[in-house]
């Protein structure tokens, strides 16, 4: 290939498919068992209760884990940590209604406490107040280190049809390209256009979307294990 009328910005397009079929590859792989989360851990709540609005949520500072949070593994365990950040005899228990507070997302067996000190001043309206939420999280997941991309079976074949086109375009711009540089005449582009096409066509029918366009993982490994020797 040689063109160059448009700076060869047809490259882009390539790109832009190889990335769409490489989330293809990813949406059809098989996934990962998920892993099961059931723990409790302690929120920080700015919380106006004028409006009964949380406006602004930030993790507990003082128990940070591994993602940024601490996690505990019963309830008791999460309220003993923040009376201990706290102070035993400044952590209560809040007996204001959050039903009407949305954001908060407070579950039945969740507790909300309060800083008395805190709350034993007089807050003026618009002032917010800092609530500690110790949550129940359960929810299962995936594991970290992997990359899972759900997609209903419709909405993969319209990026499939979507990488069909952006292939076709590919062809089609390299094609004016050429005849715009001066390579390629306009008499020969009917007859250019229909091999591209019919090599393109061919190409698209052979693809095995279950596999990655470059190879997967484990060739490379394989790969590396050959150089090395």
């Amino acid at each position: 290939m040689s063109g160059g009328h448009y700076n060869y910005q047809e490259d882009h397009i390539r790109y832009l498919a190889e990335a769409l079929r490489e989330d293809i590859y990813q949406a059809l792989k098989p996934r990962p068992q998920k892993i099961h989360e059931d723990y409790w851990t302690v929120y920080k709540v700015e919380h106006n209760p004028h409006t009964h609005h949380s406006s602004q949520m930030q993790l507990f500072p003082c128990l940070r884990g591994t993602y940024g949070y601490e996690e505990y593994r019963t309830k008791t365990e999460a309220v003993k940590a923040l009376k201990s950040r706290l102070g035993k005899s400044n952590a209560v228990l809040s007996d204001r209604d959050f039903s009407g507070d949305t954001f908060l997302d407070k579950k039945e067996e969740d507790v909300i406490y309060e800083d008395k000190r805190e709350s034993c001043q007089e807050c003026k309206e618009g002032d917010s107040i800092s609530l500690y939420h110790v949550r129940h999280c359960v929810y299962d997941r995936y594991p970290y280190d992997e990359y899972v991309l759900e997609l209903q079976p419709e909405s993969v074949e319209f990026m499939k049809e979507c990488y069909r086109i952006l292939r076709m375009a590919e062809v089609y711009t390299e094609l004016v390209d050429r005849m715009l540089s001066g390579d390629d005449s306009e008499d020969t582009l009917p007859d250019n256009c229909k091999m591209e096409m019919e090599a393109l066509e061919k190409e698209l029918s052979e693809i095995d979307w279950s596999k990655p366009e470059f190879g997967d993982d484990e060739d490379s490994e394989d790969d590396d294990e050959y150089d090395d020797d």
